[in-house]
């Protein structure tokens, strides 16, 4: 289909550039570095210094192209010679060693030019093969940053750079300004998506026109156009499904972040009756109510703690919680940032976190918190390196513009530094312990395929009077279980049961099946009682054991029940 007109004439958001020309207009430095691959950013950076300085010389360096200068006849950037360039087949046998002589006779060039004459100098895309390479662009830009010349000839040098650090060191950063740019503001995604539609000749209403431009925040302008015209390329429309489906695919190429679209909320849980309820008290209706919560002085909870034992469903209220309050599931992959090499954990946790922001708000889950909210002693570069991501999420914790809801899980609350989980970054610790008896015949009933959300025919063949005669029994014989237990129990059950070739679960499928779990049910009781006197260490709010003792009647007075302190 041919294009009416041409996508590329949208108005994009300029504020960060001009915040970005006041800095270089009140001397802060002659370089402006922008981080940024988003190519639609490096086009709009270019167009706006080469309309912002008319008069100027206007030159463009990357590794591929060399050096280019703008001709205004032509609309574009031209070779420019400089040096000895030397022979086609001397190139590419020492491919490495000319990309360093033509970066160094580039400098000079462009030194000389900016000394001379009014000129913009924009170097894109640097990376090195090698470390020492990085040495004359070093030693160019601290020279640029405050010299005397350039700024009498309003000269300016402007990087551009997905990733900054790996072109310029920390001495060099501290001279230049560095500015982020947005992936995409709410105006610019409403103008690429109406934009695109027209240029598509797609009908869009105004209702799905701004479903789309609120569930496409965190997606770079790049980013956005693509997956819409993957959409339009399978269903010739704007299906919001799929566009949901390429952004997470776009999001989770990053390797740390991980998008999701939880399917259920909390009718997806059996039992634990009181957490579901606290939540929806404190966190879901003060956030879906906001003018009438801020009337009671409440603020939103933006820090959430799921603590106790392994295989509780933690994780399941993280994901369920997302969905009760419509926001994205956003999963922070610990071992993505801590396998990364050293001294990149911090870079990426601070991308991570750039862009749970722009997508906020969303749940922003953190399992093993406890790697992330526990003080290490610098004892080497690994520990130095853990200390420095600690102290960044201390500070993004505290930060009172974050808009993001950080959901942390972690089965040892105890090695939990005491400034991590303060009120004002953790505003609620949740215990999620072993199920009751009404939890646990919820959690096989919904296993089993009887009630919750995704019910299905039970493959049993049982009366009414059968089935809740060994729903009672097993809820009996599996004092104790975790939920994640009782979800293998049944699987194990309906294996024996599909090995014995038959079309049904029998009773003693499961009778035979619960006499291969060993669970300590003491130990289970101490570790219980531990979780909930950590929590009462750290409650200033004292605790109403009448209340605790009604909610799970099997643990021992005085620690009884789910609880949970906001």
């Amino acid at each position: 289909m041919r294009a009416k007109q041409n996508p590329e004439a949208i108005q994009l958001d300029f504020g960060y550039l001009e915040e970005a020309q006041r800095k270089w207009l009140c001397q802060h430095s002659r370089i402006l570095a922008f981080e940024t691959n988003d190519p639609k950013r490096h086009k709009q950076i270019m167009a706006f210094f080469i309309a912002r300085f008319p008069d100027a010389e206007v030159y463009l360096y990357n590794r591929w192209k060399g050096l280019t200068r703008w001709n205004q006849a032509q609309a574009d950037f031209l070779a420019v010679t400089h040096g000895a360039s030397g022979s086609y087949d001397a190139l590419i046998a020492n491919a490495v060693e000319q990309q360093y002589r033509d970066l160094v006779e580039a400098l000079r060039y462009l030194d000389e030019r900016l000394r001379r004459t009014q000129t913009v100098a924009i170097l894109e895309d640097l990376e090195f093969a090698r470390e020492d390479f990085k040495e004359p662009l070093l030693d160019a830009l601290r020279d640029w940053a405050h010299d005397h010349v350039l700024i009498a000839h309003n000269s300016v040098v402007v990087l551009i750079s997905a990733d900054l650090s790996k072109v310029v060191d920390e001495l060099t950063l501290d001279r230049i300004v560095l500015v982020r740019p947005p992936l995409s503001t709410e105006t610019e995604r409403r103008e690429i998506v109406a934009k695109l539609a027209q240029t598509l000749q797609i009908e869009i209403d105004p209702i799905t026109r701004e479903l789309l431009v609120r569930e496409t925040c965190g997606l770079s302008l790049h980013q956005l156009e693509c997956v819409l015209r993957e959409s339009w390329v399978e269903t010739r429309g704007f299906s919001r499904d799929l566009v949901k489906k390429y952004k997470a695919e776009e999001i989770n190429h990053a390797g740390f972040l991980e998008l999701e679209e939880p399917r259920f909320g909390f009718e997806a849980i059996g039992g634990y009756q009181f957490v579901k309820d606290l939540i929806r008290t404190r966190v879901v209706r003060v956030l879906r109510e906001p003018e009438r919560a801020a009337r009671f002085g409440l603020s939103p909870v933006r820090g959430i703690l799921f603590f106790g034992p392994p295989g509780t469903g933690k994780t399941l209220f993280a994901r369920a919680l997302a969905k009760e309050l419509g926001i994205p599931f956003v999963n922070l992959r610990l071992e993505a940032l801590f396998a990364a090499e050293l001294g990149a954990s911090g870079k990426l946790f601070a991308r991570a976190i750039s862009l749970a922001e722009q997508m906020a708000p969303c749940v922003l889950f953190i399992d093993e918190i406890d790697r992330f909210g526990r003080r290490y002693e610098a004892r080497d570069s690994a520990g130095e390196e853990t200390r420095r991501v600690f102290n960044q999420v201390l500070s993004w914790l505290g930060d009172k513009d974050r808009r993001s809801i950080l959901v942390g899980t972690t089965n040892t609350p105890e090695q939990l530094d005491s400034a991590f989980i303060r009120p004002g970054r953790m505003d609620c610790l949740i215990p999620i312990l072993y199920p009751d008896p009404e939890g646990r015949r919820q959690i096989l009933e919904i296993h089993l395929g009887l009630k919750g959300p995704a019910t299905k025919p039970p493959a049993l063949r049982l009366s009414p009077q059968e089935l809740e005669a060994l729903l009672l029994d097993l809820v009996r014989e599996t004092e104790g279980m975790s939920g994640a237990e009782l979800e293998e129990l049944v699987r194990r059950a309906k294996a024996r049961a599909f090995a014995s070739n038959r079309d049904a679960i029998l009773p003693e499928d499961f009778y035979h099946v619960l006499g291969t779990f060993r669970i300590n049910k003491e130990e289970r009781v101490s570790l219980q009682m531990r979780y909930l006197s950590w929590w009462e260490s750290q409650s200033d709010v004292p605790v109403d054991y009448e209340l605790l003792s009604a909610l799970i009647p099997e643990l021992p007075s005085p620690f009884s029940g789910q609880v949970a302190h906001t």
